[in-house]
Parts: structure tokens; sequence; C-alpha cells
């Protein structure tokens, strides 16, 4: 802040003022974009203070498995975020995770990770579902980021029962919900979490997670007919830019003391 004391030796006149004045400089949010399964080149704007990066890394693909087998369902998606204020101007790579495909008669593929700048924000893909082995943990293993948070578990299958939901993508506010000890599917979390396939109760192929990090479910197989474990789901990528805003605030003392306390705004100038 700057001080200035106006006394009747700088004008022609008998009252005392103090004044005050502040600068603050706040960011305010410019544009948001939203990135789903593909490699991007993004344009950060010169006039950005500051970039929020966020990613959410693809899907595990649900298990299956020889006759008779119910798969476990794929992990969610892990969360990564981070904030720069050096990038304005500058062209990065993000690439986010795309869906990850099931397979019959075994366990179901590690989804696609969702990185940015090569390696300096990545959020992993979900891990594959087995075939009624066990659930299927999320972690933060190999998350990079100033935040991370764990995908979803997803459920163990029961054979001749259900092939087993997936778990749920990571978001912003928390780590991925984990399917339950009954299979059902594990939840997302916002914002862009998507929940994991759902459980599946008739034989037939694992159910597709269709929303952000949602783990793929696990097939329930009963005959000879080969059964798929679901897709899990792309990633997603979020890029928050904002711009520097300046306040300026004239503040006048009632004189009270030094004179430099109690001070009451006068004019505030946002530019």
């Amino acid at each position: 802040p700057k001080y200035w004391l106006y006394d009747a030796s700088k004008w022609n006149g008998s009252p005392t003022f103090y004044a005050e004045v502040t600068y603050n400089a706040i960011g305010g949010l410019a544009s948001t974009t939203a990135y789903t399964n593909g490699t991007f080149n993004v344009s950060i704007p010169a006039t950005a203070a500051t970039t929020t990066v966020q990613r959410c890394g693809g899907g595990g693909a649900g298990g299956s498995g020889a006759n008779p087998s119910a798969g476990d369902g794929g992990a969610g998606g892990q969360f990564a975020m981070s904030s720069f204020s050096s990038l304005k101007g500058l062209t990065k790579t993000l690439v986010v995770g795309s869906s990850k495909t099931g397979t019959s008669n075994g366990s179901g593929g590690a989804g696609n990770d969702s990185k940015w700048d090569t390696s300096v924000v990545v959020a992993k893909g979900g891990a594959g579902g087995g075939a009624g082995v066990a659930s299927t943990s999320g972690s933060v293993t190999g998350c990079v980021g100033d935040i991370c948070y764990a995908g979803g578990s997803g459920g163990k299958g029961a054979v001749g029962v259900y092939g087993a939901g997936g778990g749920g993508g990571a978001g912003t506010t928390g780590a991925g919900g984990s399917a339950t000890a009954a299979g059902v599917a594990g939840t997302g979390t916002t914002l862009s979490g998507g929940a994991g396939g759902a459980k599946v109760t008739v034989a037939g192929n694992g159910a597709t997670a269709t929303a952000s990090g949602g783990g793929g479910g696990g097939a329930l197989r009963t005959s000879s007919t080969s059964r798929t474990g679901g897709t899990g789901a792309v990633g997603r990528g979020n890029i928050i830019d904002y711009i520097a805003t300046t306040t300026i605030s004239l503040q006048e003392s009632d004189g009270t003391g030094d004179g430099f306390q109690n001070f009451t705004t006068k004019v505030t100038i946002v530019g």
C-alpha cells in the first residue's frame, strides 16, 4: 500500500487528511476447455496469468474367463491436477487416454494414461479386471501432479452369479467410488469422474463404462459361448486459464492517532 498525508502545507486549507491506496492482483476465470480421447496441441493465451491442468486416466477393461467364470470389474482411472504460472503464449501437448476394449477368456487390459507435456502431469489408467480372482484395486501409483486421487476398485466376480461392476473414475473432489462386495459398480466422483460399468447377472459380456475414467464390468460365462469383458471408459482433460485482474482502492483515515488507522474505502477500481 501507498500512504499520503495532506495538511495545510499542501494546500490553502486547515483540514488534515490521511489516504491509502492499495493494489491487489487477483485471478479471473478466462476459459475452461474440455478434451476427450486423443492427442492435442494446446495453445495457452498470452493473457493467462495461471493455467490449471486437470487429467483423468482411462478406465481398465473388465475381465472374463473360461467356462464357467465371472469376470472382475476394471479399476477406475486416476485424477491428477497441477497449476502453472509460466505457460502464457506457449503450446503444449495434451494426451487424453482412449477407451480400453475388453477381451475374451482373460484379464482385461489397463486403461490408457492421460498426460500433459509428456510427463509433467500424469493420470494413470485403471488396472484391468481378472477372471473372478479378486477385486481390482485402484491406486495413486504412477500419478504425477500437485493433487492426485485414485480411481475406485473394481468388484470381484461370483461364478454362476454375476460379473462384477467396475470402479468409478476419480474426479476433482476425490477418489473414485469402489464397487461393493456384492459387485455393484462404483460411482464416479465429481467433477469429471464417471461410474464403472454395471454388474451383470445374466450370462453375457461385461458392461461398458460410458463416462470418463470408469472401469469396465466383468463378463459372466455359464456355457461354451465366449464372453468379453466390458470396455473401460475414455479419460478426460480440462484446461482452465485465468487472467490477471488488478484492484485499486482509495481509502481515507478518520485521523485517529497517527492518522494511519481506521480507514474507510472511498473508491475501488477494477481493471
